[in-house]
């Protein structure tokens, strides 16, 4: 029982491979030496494949809530980071249904739950809704970036002290030059970002920050740049979402 209760409090909260190996060892401490290790080793393949499975359903519950709002759309898109791609998340779609944004932020505190911060920074507009309940839910302070000529900006008198402790919110991460301008923002006023969520890791894992990165749903889908782009692609009327 003793074990159970251990395994379903770091299940259930996302545990790292970490978290597990110590629980394995305070289970098998006492065996001998030999019988002892396959044991461990034995306990932390089905422990990590319990990890990995987690995160498939986390997956599939991201994937879900995209295709119960209609937010995964098909066509000729133009994306933010000026590639283009047959495939679209408009999580505009997802923030008309406030079950599934709860829901969303409630699975990026999960992730999140390690660690310590003071304020929740959002891109507009798409890490506004998010950004926002993120902020509900764990009780802490909420501001937002938006656009000034083309670029973010800290605008209607929002401040960040020096040494605040920041969490960036996204809603889709591409290549992350928002999330880059957004770091540049927060440092130039002294505060500290710990990490970067978003609902949809759009790279595949390929896009990396100098702080942890946690995607809810890591999802590839092929991407062109303007010179490269399928004739059968080139035939779909594009279209320029609002971001």
């Amino acid at each position: 029982m003793f074990l159970q209760r251990l395994l379903g409090k770091h299940i259930s909260g996302f545990g790292s491979r970490l978290s597990f190996s110590y629980i394995i060892y305070l289970r098998t401490d006492s065996l001998p030496p030999k019988k002892g290790l396959v044991a461990k080793r034995t306990l932390a393949n089905r422990l990590n494949g319990l990890q990995d499975r987690d995160m498939y359903n986390l997956k599939e519950e991201v994937l879900k809530i995209f295709a119960d709002t209609s937010a995964l759309q098909e066509g000729h898109f133009i994306l933010r980071s000026g590639l283009h791609s047959r495939h679209f998340f408009q999580c505009a779609q997802v923030c008309q249904d406030m079950p599934s944004v709860t829901r969303l932020a409630e699975l990026t505190l999960k992730k999140v739950s390690d660690l310590e911060f003071e304020t929740v920074v959002a891109p507009a507009m798409g890490g506004l809704v998010i950004g926002q309940e993120i902020a509900r839910q764990s009780g802490r302070r909420y501001i937002f970036l938006e656009k000034q000529n083309d670029a973010l900006a800290m605008r209607r008198g929002f401040k960040l002290r020096p040494g605040e402790k920041v969490l960036i919110t996204e809603d889709v991460v591409t290549r992350g030059g928002r999330v880059a301008e957004a770091l540049t923002i927060v440092r130039a006023s002294g505060a500290v970002p710990v990490a970067i969520t978003s609902i949809v890791d759009r790279s595949g894992g390929q896009v990396s920050f100098d702080v942890p990165f946690h995607g809810l749903a890591e999802l590839t889908f092929p991407t062109y740049a303007p010179d490269k782009i399928p004739t059968d692609l080139l035939a779909v009327p594009v279209t320029k979402p609002g971001s």
